[in-house]
């Protein structure tokens, strides 16, 4: 790819992420804060649940726990989700063990890896990558919604801008964006 090229893609992929990320969450955290919010959600909803006798700290607390679980979880089943639909197996769904720090996955049926199109298998690459940046962002209405302490819905933010940083210094050296980059360049040369 010309280094032109590149650098219109990079562009215009950060300008999606700035977004998806920055926007859209800020977008949702104004709605939610919303008194207009909280008014028709009390309209059609009157019924006492058990979060509004809740003590803050335990909701914040059960909210920060589940969001911890989700996103360690939906990474993998991001790559799963989206190499069953393209066409690769997997053999193994694995929960990871403490030496040699190996997280959880799952296992690529190499011999599908290899039949299945490279742009295929770049966006399976890079299917974990998304849900998980999505995820804290996700979360965030949530925490609104459930009107827990402020301070849950700046880390739940700052937790996502923490993996888009490390996605963009990290990542695309040695992890999900280094194998997206390398099977689109083969998709393109093969082209």
């Amino acid at each position: 790819m010309p280094e032109a090229a590149r650098t219109v893609a990079m562009i215009v992929a950060l300008g999606f992420m700035g977004l998806l990320f920055i926007v859209l969450p800020g977008g949702l955290i104004l709605v939610y804060q919303s008194r207009h919010t909280k008014a028709t959600c009390e309209a059609r909803d009157p019924v006492p649940r058990w979060t509004d006798a809740c003590p803050l700290p335990v909701l914040a607390l059960s909210l920060m726990l589940g969001f911890g679980v989700v996103l360690v979880t939906t990474h993998s089943l991001g790559h799963l989700v989206a190499g069953t639909l393209m066409g690769i197996r997997f053999t193994h769904w694995f929960i990871g063990q403490l030496r040699p720090p190996l997280p959880p996955g799952v296992k690529i049926d190499y011999s599908t890896y290899l039949r299945a199109p490279a742009r295929y298998r770049a966006w399976m690459h890079a299917s974990g990558a998304i849900v998980t940046k999505l995820m804290p962002f996700a979360f965030v209405g949530a925490a609104l919604a459930a009107e827990v302490p402020t301070w849950v819905v700046w880390a739940l933010v700052g937790i996502g801008l923490a993996q888009i940083a490390t996605d963009i210094l990290w990542s695309t050296k040695a992890s999900d964006w280094k194998k997206f980059r390398r099977e689109m360049d083969l998709a393109q040369r093969s082209s």
